[in-house]
């Protein structure tokens, strides 16, 4: 973080121009008794006295470099009186805690007041170009929104025109949502460096299909991880312990032994036949004669 020493500016004006707010509301409360217009300038003292004594604290605070009650202290003192000085060092405060965007609004606004004192506009000016390059900037795209969905940057509502175009971006990280009837479609967190840029994409989640739903399954998966273990282990055996390589020795066996059986019934039926007796003799039709040897 940028460091440097703590010097509030201009108390001593602050401060004479609180006395002078108080001494014309005494006079004017004294001149007109207890009209409207005396019980407004009373009320106008007491914020006044409020304003300074909440700025001393900020002071004192912001010297202990205690940023965020000095914050607290110089933004309230602010709401209760209207000073460039009270202005200056709540600007400084933020500056401190990181909150570059609003510091450099502050001190912007004061840079266009042409009533300001020289000295306090040649301050601001020093402080504001400080700050111009630490400032970031991020980029927010959407796809997939429908009319009536919102983006948030840190849970403050971006408008459409913010979108798509590199906008002003305090430094460290920054988380973005996309939501649709209250519900988050797409939250992200995103990192802009000092001085540095950033891009991020929000974009509602679709649904996955069935078929993606099972594919992710621990269980389809273990199951076809199984399955390819077993058909790799099985690939992996030698022919001679898969069972289809015994089925196929096992029938060219039935079939030699049976083509063996037939040749050898074949054989027997031939030289029975040669062993037995020759019937010889003649055809006449008046008698058969068989000789028989």
């Amino acid at each position: 973080m940028f460091q440097r020493s703590f010097q509030p500016l201009f108390f001593g004006s602050f401060v004479m121009a609180f006395v002078v707010a108080f001494v014309v509301a005494s006079v004017a409360a004294c001149c007109l008794g207890a009209s409207p217009v005396a019980a407004q300038s009373a009320a106008d003292a007491s914020r006044d006295a409020s304003a300074r004594a909440l700025f001393q604290d900020g002071v004192q605070l912001a010297e202990q470099s205690q940023w965020e009650g000095a914050e607290d202290r110089f933004r309230r003192a602010l709401a209760l009186h209207s000073s460039p000085v009270i202005a200056y060092n709540l600007a400084n405060a933020l500056s401190e805690r990181g909150k570059l965007i609003e510091a450099s609004e502050l001190l912007l606004k004061l840079q266009h007041d042409e009533k300001l004192d020289p000295g306090l506009m040649q301050t601001v000016s020093t402080l504001q170009s400080e700050l111009a390059p630490r400032i970031g900037r991020l980029t927010v795209n959407v796809h997939g929104a429908v009319s009536g969905d919102t983006v948030k940057l840190d849970d403050v509502a971006m408008l459409d025109a913010q979108l798509g175009v590199a906008l002003p971006a305090d430094p460290g990280t920054h988380r973005l949502s996309l939501e649709r009837a209250g519900k988050s479609l797409d939250t992200q967190s995103v990192e802009v460096a000092v001085g540095g840029s950033a891009e991020v994409t929000l974009q509602p989640l679709v649904a996955p299909t069935p078929s993606q739903v099972a594919a992710a399954s621990p269980v389809a998966s273990a199951a076809q991880s199984d399955a390819t273990a077993s058909g790799a282990h099985a690939d992996s055996r030698p022919v001679t312990k898969t069972w289809w390589f015994w089925t196929g020795v096992g029938v060219v066996g039935v079939a030699a032994v049976v083509l063996v059986a037939v040749l050898a019934g074949g054989s027997s039926s031939g030289s029975s036949g040669g062993t037995q007796a020759a019937y010889q003799g003649n055809f006449n039709p008046s008698s058969l004669q068989v000789e028989v040897r």
